[in-house]
């Protein structure tokens, strides 16, 4: 598994597709903050596939709301 695989990442999920001749897998992740798409990357070793995503250095749309 995992002949050919694609990742797409957007600032709060990224979507992989990995395929090979008989079997076709994809999935949606999410994440818990804004990320940073430019400073991602991914490397593939023996087999495993590793993702750094870091997030954006600060949360300029994130707001605390009081619960009453």
């Amino acid at each position: 598994m995992g002949e050919h695989i694609t990742l797409t990442i957007h600032e709060n999920s990224f979507y992989i597709k990995a395929f090979s001749e008989t079997v076709e897998d994809m999935g949606p992740f999410f994440l818990e903050g804004p990320a940073n798409p430019e400073k991602t990357f991914a490397v593939k070793n023996n087999g495993m596939l590793t993702i750094k995503v870091p997030y954006k250095e600060c949360f300029v749309c994130t707001r605390f709301v009081p619960i009453e």
